[in-house]
């Protein structure tokens, strides 16, 4: 069969649809594939060869996350005018976790993990035969929906191909206006990561977080697949040796990809002797510079010293919030601020000298949040080492995450899709408290936001005039006009934070 797929992601990333892909061109189908990332502009130009190109296949499929829902909207409804006769198929964690919703607009919802499904799936397809069966796989058949079990998690993720990164029947949205065929030239601008600010290779070589935390997909994952028997395993990794080789066709292949970055959302939960070979391995065989993201209580002075030393150039961690209440209760992240401050001083005493770059994750605007909590985390970041960059996200309720349904049930959302799609807002679109605001001011403007200037404006007097001022002062004077223009002005470059978890 000739399937069309669809990915949204804004770096080209997509580790997921271009495991697809491997997977159907593994058994032998025509994959062609379609990177749509964003920029906000004019209405796309889709030219008739290219129209003609699409209705050449059988099925179209499109990958997406919650944030990307109303561009996967766009694109069915498109492609159901033009090709009415033609199935659609919605894949990804939104597909898996609002599955009903999602075939309002598909007519077959993939569910979980589905390397091994999508192939039997397809090959069902192509023979003629009954398919509405296939695990994985969830349909509207006369008005009623079906939804087929889930199979079991594949342990070993070696068996898996590596994901696609063919060029040729690869098309791209460049900057949101027209679908070109995807050159390495093009692949070279939209493969540009924001902290290395230039080409890296994308991988993953874990599965899973030792965390499960309430805003995160890997919550709504781990629950998904809990049969009330056998709890599925939080990580399951890659072998080093598949990792390795993975890097070194792609870079080879490709050699303006001057950087690698892990995806993985704990590169350092690996055990020791792992990592080790690891190391040793990849400092001998590809060299170049690498990042990636750690919870803080993973990072040890001999992994750290390790990995240093084979290239590892910028790690990111997860605060989230100073508050120890919040991360514990809200987020389930057990994980106190002192450990996390044993942890820094690792950081600050093997990481900094040696020029590394440490980034720390922090959420704003929870509606849980008391202000005892957001005193606590102000308190507290100003006693985090200067050293270490931020990136600050306003939260976003993920459907089927633990937050998302108890913001549901306490009916501080809705459910409707507008709680997710703010992804893409910046910051200064969100309505902040007064704290938060003061937050902001000291991690978008340190350079005008001294420790005595901070304290002040978290003084019972500041906090009272704060919660008096009107919105019109708070929210548009200061938000979206004055604060913009002074984080601009006295800007911390070792700050970033635009979006959301």
């Amino acid at each position: 069969m000739r399937i069309a797929l669809f990915n949204f992601c804004d770096e080209l990333s997509g580790e997921g649809s271009r495991l697809i892909a491997a997977c159907l061109k593994q058994a032998g189908h025509h994959v062609s594939q379609f990177f749509l990332p964003f920029y906000g502009t004019a209405q796309i130009e889709i030219t008739p060869d290219l129209e003609a190109l699409l209705g050449t296949h059988d099925l179209f499929a499109v990958s997406l996350y919650s944030c990307y829902e109303d561009r996967a909207i766009d694109v069915t409804r498109y492609l159901r005018a033009r090709f009415p006769d033609k199935k659609i198929m919605w894949g990804g964690i939104h597909a898996t976790a609002r599955t009903k919703h999602s075939l309002q607009y598909c007519d077959i919802a993939a569910r979980g993990e589905c390397e091994e499904a999508i192939v039997e799936l397809i090959n069902k397809m192509e023979r003629g035969e009954p398919y509405h069966d296939v695990q994985n796989f969830s349909f509207m058949v006369d008005g009623k929906l079906v939804n087929n079990p889930l199979r079991g998690l594949q342990m070993n993720l070696d068996v898996h191909p590596y994901p696609d990164y063919e060029i040729a029947d690869c098309w791209i949205l460049d900057e949101g206006r027209k679908i070109l065929p995807l050159t390495e030239e093009l692949m070279r601008k939209y493969h540009t990561v924001y902290y290395f600010d230039e080409p890296a290779y994308f991988v993953l070589a874990t599965r899973g977080c030792p965390f499960v935390c309430t805003y995160c997909y890997n919550n709504y994952f781990v629950n998904t697949y809990n049969n009330g028997v056998d709890r599925p395993r939080k990580l399951r990794y890659r072998s080093v040796d598949s990792v390795l080789d993975e890097i070194k066709q792609r870079t080879q292949r490709y050699p303006f990809l001057k950087h690698v970055s892990f995806s993985d959302d704990d590169f350092f939960a690996r055990k020791l002797p792992d990592l080790e070979y690891f190391a040793k391995r990849y400092k001998a065989e590809v060299g170049l510079t690498w990042g990636c993201s750690a919870i803080p209580a993973s990072i040890s002075q001999e992994k750290l010293e390790l990995l240093i030393d084979c290239g590892m150039a910028t790690v990111q961690i997860g605060i989230q919030s100073g508050s120890d209440r919040l991360n514990r209760e809200i987020y389930k992240r057990f994980l106190p601020m002192r450990k996390v401050q044993e942890h820094l001083r690792i950081l600050e005493t093997f990481a900094i000298p040696k020029g590394v770059r440490v980034t720390a994750d922090f959420i704003i605007d929870n509606p849980y949040e008391t202000e005892d909590d957001q005193l606590e985390t102000i308190k507290n970041t100003l006693e985090l080492p200067k050293f270490l960059r931020t990136n600050i996200f306003t939260l976003t309720y993920y459907p089927g995450t633990e937050i998302y349904d108890k913001a549901v049930k306490d009916g501080v959302i809705t459910g409707e899709k507008d709680t997710y799609l703010n992804v893409f807002n910046s910051l200064r679109d969100v309505k902040h408290s007064f704290l938060t605001y003061v937050f902001l001011l000291r991690h978008r403007a340190r350079g005008i936001a001294p420790d005595w200037l901070m304290r002040m404006l978290i003084s019972k007097p500041m906090r009272w005039l704060g919660k008096k001022l009107p919105d019109g002062v708070l929210q548009r004077f200061w938000g979206r006009w004055l604060f913009p223009k002074v984080a601009a002005r006295f800007g911390d470059p070792m700050t970033h934070g635009s979006g959301s978890v």
